[in-house]
């Protein structure tokens, strides 16, 4: 006996997330040209230059170690805002362009 079934199966559906990383370096850079990494800077990300200029709906943040960096990753916006602060060296702003599949990177300079 054999046994035949015409069932049809589900087609299983592959939708592309969006995936890229931030490398986020902050130091001060001295009037000799040298450069001193800052440690404990906190470093936030925003979808929109109006939300990180208000301080709402933040994406992410991460404290900077001791070489000055932070990094985020799985990323799935296209442009992000970003916001440093430091209780000695105040705030700074930058933003970046995150294609797929790509690591960007950005320095901040008090």
């Amino acid at each position: 006996m054999i046994a035949v079934s015409c069932k049809k199966s589900e087609q299983e559906i592959i939708t592309h997330q969006h995936s890229a990383t931030i490398k986020v370096t902050v130091y001060k850079l001295l009037s000799n040209g040298n450069q001193v990494f800052i440690k404990g800077a906190l470093v936030q990300l925003y979808k929109s230059k109006d939300d990180r200029d208000a301080g709402l709906n933040e994406e992410k943040e991460g404290l900077t170690d001791s070489t000055g960096m932070v990094s985020f990753f799985t990323l799935t916006e296209e442009y992000y805002y970003i916001k440093s602060s430091h209780p000695s060296y105040g705030t700074e702003f930058e933003e970046v362009n995150t294609p797929d599949k790509t690591v960007s990177f950005v320095d901040i300079i008090y």
